[in-house]
């Protein structure tokens, strides 16, 4: 549920398309008539497929009706071979969106993003916590809120998978970002940061340009930023990527009246797709 992206499910890839929307119906079929299995939960979301996954609709009433959804889009930043640090891909840019990152570097003058070890994850929770509700508490739209423990308990179970790098201002936090790697892929995670008038965008650039340098640092060939805050990401040069939701209810009655539950979880944020690359780059 906390990261965009296809990591609910796995079919292999000679799997026959066709048959999998028949798969998950008749798998939540089951899960519904024993409601102990699931905790007694009523609505099932089964995301993200990717356009070339996209469940295939079956026409058979003895099983379970799936709804097609599509919320925000995700925001995918493609590596480039010839990168091996920042500065390969600052030369990248067009000369306007280079200026633009550089001074967003160098307004963090002497603060550095640094790597924080698991005993710092646990000494620094409650600071780590209280950025990550000054940014999520403005989201339109939150599934649920973090548990204080959240980030360490995660860096026990995936150890190296998993890493959080913070801003420290005289031993205090003033920013955070995390994220899991994921074979050749790194999955943005979640950030906070405080709020401090014009720095809060340029902090957040900040975030995004390590985010890249620690992507070419780990080779690794793609980087999923999520669905939030499309158009900045897109100014750094992440790319938007259609995902494909479904939705039911175990009751049939309540089923037909899932397009208004549905209303409420498509937010809207109107944004503007960027290209900061050379266009011969």
């Amino acid at each position: 549920m906390l990261l965009t992206g296809q990591h609910g499910f796995a079919f292999s890839e000679d799997f026959d398309p066709s048959a999998q929307q028949d798969i998950v119906s008749r798998v939540l079929q089951v899960l519904f008539k024993h409601p102990k299995l699931i905790q007694d939960a009523s609505i099932c979301l089964v995301k993200d497929f990717r356009q070339a996954k996209r469940l295939h609709f079956l026409e058979n009433h003895n099983i379970v009706q799936l709804y097609e959804f599509q919320i925000q889009p995700g925001m995918r930043f493609y590596m480039r071979n010839s990168w091996h640090n920042l500065s390969d891909y600052l030369n990248d840019l067009n000369s306007k969106s280079r200026l633009r990152l550089r001074k967003a570097i160098e307004s963090l003058g002497a603060l550095k993003f640094e790597e924080l070890t698991s005993e710092e994850m646990i000494q620094y929770k409650f600071q780590i916590h209280d950025l990550y509700k000054a940014v999520s508490e403005n989201v339109g739209f939150n599934v649920l809120n973090l548990d204080i423990d959240y980030f360490s308990s995660l860096k026990s179970r995936v150890v190296d998978k998993f890493k959080i790098f913070a801003i420290k201002d005289k031993g205090h936090l003033i920013a955070f970002y995390s994220f899991v790697l994921n074979g050749d892929e790194m999955l943005a995670h979640f950030l906070g940061f405080e709020k401090k008038g014009n720095q809060r965008e340029k902090v957040y650039t900040n975030i995004l340009l390590n985010l890249i340098e620690q992507g070419i640092e780990h080779k690794i060939s793609t980087i999923d930023f999520g669905r939030t805050a499309l158009e900045i990401k897109s100014s750094v040069g992440a790319e938007e990527e259609k995902l494909f939701c479904y939705i039911t209810h175990r009751s049939k009655l309540y089923n037909k009246f899932i397009s208004k539950l549905l209303d409420f979880l498509k937010p809207e944020e109107p944004w503007i797709k960027r290209n900061p690359f050379k266009e011969n780059a």
